[in-house]
């Protein structure tokens, strides 16, 4: 009888603790995706597209 009560109540709690985890990883993933995207983008090549400044550097400097 102990076993049938802690046995699915614990792998509940496994189940239940590994799914919050990756819930809350899928949300913070969600949310600052596309934000960490362009701020990347940015450091790496400041001239990027995504970055305001791209068009006025463009506009100065880029001769086609």
């Amino acid at each position: 009888m102990f076993e049938v009560i802690i046995l699915p109540a614990l792998l509940m709690v496994i189940f239940l603790f590994l799914w919050h985890w990756k819930l809350k990883k899928m949300i913070i993933k969600a949310l600052f995706h596309r934000s960490l995207e362009k701020t990347e983008s940015i450091l790496i090549n400041p001239y990027h597209p995504n970055n305001p400044d791209w068009e006025e550097f463009e506009s100065k400097y880029i001769k086609y």
